[in-house]
């Protein structure tokens, strides 16, 4: 089973697997080791991976199209996403992931101004293309994960350096987004409305 997270940043996706005393990502996460980068990378050439590569680009008008809130290019960040759909389905234990595909969808349609109608076919896609998935919302309101934010001043990533205005801008695209996801796809979304999850 997949069990795959989406929410704000902020809203305490990390944390709430941690207090589960779950390994976000034990099989998705951040490759740091050389092998699990070679292992990554030969799975973006995998049969399934390139029938997927072959669907998902058609969404990108222009592939070098770069954006300061995720720190790469429109197609750097679409491989991110199909590896991570390829992951889901060649590995066969559960995996759980922080920031899952639909985090990832959505974060794509606004750093590269994607149309909505583009956003949700990408997401049915996602959904079509794996079975056995259990997505969960994190939902928080904009000022929550803006204040959980400036809380934790981090400085991890390209998000962690925008300044507040482009930070709230964001947060308020993600909440509107979210809802936007949540009535095309409700049957499929387990949502979690805490706030802020400490």
């Amino acid at each position: 089973m997949i069990y795959e997270l989406f929410g704000m940043p902020g809203c305490g996706k990390s944390t709430y697997l941690r207090k589960k005393s779950i390994n976000a990502g034990v099989v998705a996460g951040s490759a740091n080791s050389g092998i699990k980068k070679i292992i990554k990378s030969l799975l973006l050439f995998s049969p399934f991976a390139l029938l997927q590569k072959k669907r998902w680009y058609s969404f990108i008008d222009d592939k070098i199209k770069y954006s300061s809130i995720i720190g790469c290019t429109s197609r750097n960040y679409l491989n991110r996403i199909i590896l991570l759909i390829s992951v889901y389905h060649y590995v066969r234990k559960d995996v759980y992931v922080d920031e899952g595909v639909i985090h990832r969808i959505i974060t794509y349609t606004i750093a590269f101004n994607l149309d909505e109608k583009k956003m949700l076919l990408m997401i049915k896609m996602f959904i079509d293309a794996i079975d056995d998935i259990n997505i969960t919302y994190l939902c928080s309101t904009p000022t929550q994960s803006y204040e959980a934010i400036k809380k934790r001043d981090r400085h991890e990533c390209s998000f962690d350096e925008l300044d507040d205005d482009e930070i709230y801008a964001y947060l308020e695209r993600y909440y509107s987004l979210a809802d936007i996801v949540l009535t095309n796809f409700r049957s499929k979304i387990f949502v979690m409305e805490n706030g802020i999850y400490e």
